[in-house]
């Protein structure tokens, strides 16, 4: 405990998915603590409270198996991003939420293929210049060319949209859309054939990869 929250500082279960309570005995959880999951091998999924604002430094690291993290709304920033998933060789892609105003460090390449951002662009934003996608929120004005720029040449950045039921899609250099991912909130799915004027032609590779929770999905 600590400033009325609580901080997670270890995990000792046996679960291949964790999913960490917003409350424990009526205090909020707001800190996953340095280590706190670190060498959790059996660890597949976790989902993070509501509650949480930050994440410390190797919070996440050699967790060989984590393929999916949910990552709150109330996230304020990270701690040291290139040692947090450190070793994290299956985790392949990972959504960057509304509320991240911060991220400290991001200079070490992961194996982390696909980032979705879905609020302004980051202060102190340092990619190494390693491959990755970068998704970006196309109606989004703090995404300038010169911000992109931070990411390096090796690193391709798309502008994305987000539809209602949470699919990400964007407009390829065919004219049409296509699905890239999803928000990850939902067990159902449903593509349509048309968004607005643009034709859905395609769904990208992996665009549903490791999203464990979606378990029904439609096709027009």
């Amino acid at each position: 405990y600590g400033y009325g929250g609580v901080k997670i500082t270890g995990y000792y279960g046996s679960d291949v998915s964790v999913k960490i309570p917003s409350e424990i005995e009526g205090y909020p959880v707001t800190s996953i603590e340095q280590y706190a999951f670190a060498r959790r091998s059996r660890v597949q999924e976790i989902t993070l409270p509501s509650s949480l604002t930050d994440i410390r430094y190797h919070a996440f690291r050699d967790c060989d198996n984590l393929r999916r993290i949910t990552l709150p709304n109330k996230l304020k920033y990270f701690d040291n991003f290139k040692f947090m998933f450190y070793t994290c060789d299956n985790l392949r892609h990972l959504i960057i939420p509304e509320s991240v105003k911060y991220i400290q460090n991001n200079d070490y390449p992961t194996k982390i293929e696909r980032f979705y951002y879905k609020g302004d662009i980051p202060d102190s934003l340092l990619f190494a210049d390693y491959k990755t996608t970068v998704y970006y929120p196309a109606d989004n004005p703090t995404w300038t060319e010169s911000a992109l720029r931070n990411f390096g040449t090796q690193c391709t950045c798309i502008p994305y949209y987000t539809l209602e039921n949470g699919l990400f899609y964007t407009i390829n250099n065919k004219g049409k859309a296509e699905i890239v991912g999803c928000d990850e909130t939902s067990p159902s799915l449903e593509i349509p054939s048309m968004i607005g004027n643009y034709p859905v032609d395609s769904i990208s590779a992996d665009a549903f990869a490791d999203n464990l929770q979606l378990t029904n999905l439609i096709i027009h």
